[in-house]
């Protein structure tokens, strides 16, 4: 195989042809290095020839260097029969009609089934076409497999067997078998887990595809909000453009999610299929492999979108010197927990269910209700007594909390001309006069009208007088953001726990009757 040894496997019609494949599994099988026995199913099914030839003799090959190799073979040709050297012959119905040597030509088989009432091979006739013939011919009055069970050949099949299975007393068995021979896997969960670890990055460099779309989806979206808000201003229209660039980043979860629940479900689908029966790898090394490859990933990708977002919007601006470090890091673990809550989140969803469709229509609407309920489009004070409980539920209420309070809270609010109200003067009062107790009672800050011919007065003083209007505190920041790790954490629980109830096959407890 090292002529293809660097391609990707793909799938049927991409990537590897019908013969390599067939190479790959036997190479994977002879990789676990059998102890007795090496088990091929049809390994010359769907091949033509010439290529099922050359199956066959790399099967010689090994058998020859001392390999035991059982395998079936659906209606074989001579050529291919030749190169075995003990057949199981099964007539429909499963029964038994022959099983010894195949002799040199098949004389062997050959031989025992004219002996049973065949009629004879023909010069130059195929042994397996012929064999076919005999046994499948409905109008033949010989009963194979009662011609089989009365056979001397398998009497003396079955002195061979006792002979095997006699053990005298107190002898040992010299085997060459593992110390661990009774255990359910050949090495420690922390090996699997080690050795899933390295294949699943191995796996991902060479799907770049997967990866590039992943990347400049979410770099792609951080850099048309953030410029789209270039150095916003700290004016009214200006905070709000903070928020809402913000609250529009949260949209990338249901695409990024569509992406992650296709790849997870082709893998899952490799280890049902071999990994898992055959007992390679636990369940548990699967998942944790799988979870530990995406958070990679999404630390990777929060730092990309991190300084594409936070920089270019102007987030730093305007921050006290003592914190900006501080809240620029607050805001990168938000960005962390963010993708790292998607993966999770796409892996519960994707463990117990089997379509695609059904995955991705059930994880839209349940991202459309965290995001409905965070408390951005219908603030909390808001929001119907019946679906206060969703405010407090929704992962991304600590987010939207903990972000606006990272990137907004604690700065003086500069209103434009535009925004600013003016409110003309009666009488002989100044401004701080005429409008000190509406500011005590409604808050804001009277702006020096200079020429105006009257007071200008801005709604909002600072910052944090219009995220209150959210009921977000700056003083909550690390806890939503603690609050936000927890659901994280429940994710990955749940996934364990969704997997083993849906899909790990349980023990049967044995009855008495």
């Amino acid at each position: 195989m090292r002529g293809f040894e660097n391609a990707i496997v793909g799938v049927p019609g991409e990537g590897l042809n019908v013969e390599q494949r067939k190479r790959l599994t036997i190479g994977i099988e002879m990789a676990a290095k059998p102890e007795l026995l090496l088990f091929l199913d049809e390994p010359t099914s769907g091949l033509d020839s010439q290529t099922a030839w050359t199956i066959c003799t790399l099967l010689r090959k090994l058998a020859d260097h001392g390999q035991t190799i059982l395998c079936t073979i659906h209606q074989p040709s001579s050529l291919l029969l030749q190169n075995f050297d003990k057949i199981l012959l099964i007539e429909r119905g499963g029964q038994t009609v022959y099983f010894g040597d195949l002799g040199s030509q098949c004389r062997t088989m050959v031989s025992y089934l004219e002996s049973k009432g065949a009629r004879p091979l023909n010069a130059g006739e195929s042994a397996a076409e012929w064999m076919m013939e005999v046994i499948g011919n409905d109008s033949s009055s010989v009963n194979w497999f009662e011609e089989w069970q009365q056979s001397s050949e398998k009497k003396v099949l079955k002195q061979e067997i006792a002979k095997i299975s006699s053990v005298p007393k107190g002898a040992q068995i010299s085997t060459n078998v593992y110390e661990n021979q009774y255990e359910e896997f050949a090495v420690p969960l922390t090996t699997q887990i080690w050795l899933l670890l390295v294949r699943t990055f191995v796996e991902y460099w060479r799907i770049p595809a997967f990866l590039w779309a992943k990347f400049l989806f979410s770099c792609g979206a951080a850099i048309a909000i953030s410029f789209s808000c270039w150095k916003s201003p700290t004016s009214l229209q200006g905070i709000h453009s903070q928020l809402f660039a913000i609250f529009t980043f949260y949209t990338i979860l249901s695409n990024l999610m569509q992406q992650i629940v296709a790849q997870f479900l082709e893998r899952r689908a490799l280890f049902e299929a071999r990994e898992g029966p055959s007992k390679t790898f636990s369940w548990m090394a699967f998942l944790i492999s799988a979870a530990i490859t995406e958070a990679v990933c999404q630390l990777i990708l929060a730092v990309f979108t991190f300084v594409l977002f936070y920089y270019p919007i102007g987030m730093y601006l305007q921050i006290d010197k003592s914190e900006s470090s501080e809240r620029a890091g607050l805001m990168f673990l938000f960005f962390l927990a963010f993708l790292l809550f998607t993966s999770t989140f796409s892996h519960l969803l994707t463990v117990g269910m089997e379509h695609r469709e059904t995955i991705v229509n059930i994880g839209s609407l349940l991202f459309y209700l965290i995001l409905i309920f965070c408390g951005v489009l219908v603030p909390y004070d808001s929001l119907p007594k019946f679906w206060i409980f969703m405010y407090w539920i929704s992962p991304f209420t600590y987010l939207v909390r903990g972000m606006f309070s990272a990137g907004v809270a604690k700065k003086a609010v500069v209103c434009s001309t535009v925004e600013l109200l003016k409110v003309p003067i009666q009488g002989n009062s100044t401004c701080q006069e005429y409008l000190r107790a509406f500011v005590g009672s409604a808050g804001g800050k009277i702006v020096d009208g200079g020429d105006v011919g009257g007071c200008q007065y801005c709604p909002f003083e600072g910052t944090d007088d219009l995220l209150g209007m959210f009921n977000i505190s700056y003083s909550e920041r690390w806890i939503n953001l603690g609050v936000l790790i927890l659901f994280v954490g429940f994710n990955v629980v749940a996934t364990f726990g969704v997997y083993w109830l849906t899909r790990v096959p349980k023990r049967q407890r044995m009855v008495e009757t």
